[in-house]
């Protein structure tokens, strides 16, 4: 009896379809991920000696309320204490 499909064909085509079916997934996940970010680039600090959040705050948003801009940063930058070294890299607030 001969067989209604090729298989090498068979194989070839799923192949194909697999292939095709990744690149879509892809390309729709990396799109995703591309609106779901921020508009601009985040804007970075560099912590110097003898600084703190309050200070950063200060003078990073002068015309915002402290409180909440340190709470702000705290929030993005996953700090667990107030403790700032100097060198650290911080990623500020859009305000």
């Amino acid at each position: 009896m001969k067989a209604l499909v090729n298989p090498r064909k068979f194989v070839q085509r799923v192949g194909i379809i697999v292939v095709a079916g990744v690149a879509i997934t892809g390309f729709i996940t990396g799109q995703a991920a591309g609106a779901s970010g921020s508009a601009g680039q985040a804007e970075h600090y560099s912590v110097h000696q003898g600084e703190t959040l309050w200070s950063i705050a200060n003078a990073v948003a002068p015309d915002q309320d402290p409180r909440e801009y340190v709470a702000a940063l705290v929030e993005l930058n996953r700090l667990e204490t107030a403790n700032l070294t100097p060198g650290q890299d911080l990623i500020l607030p859009q305000h």
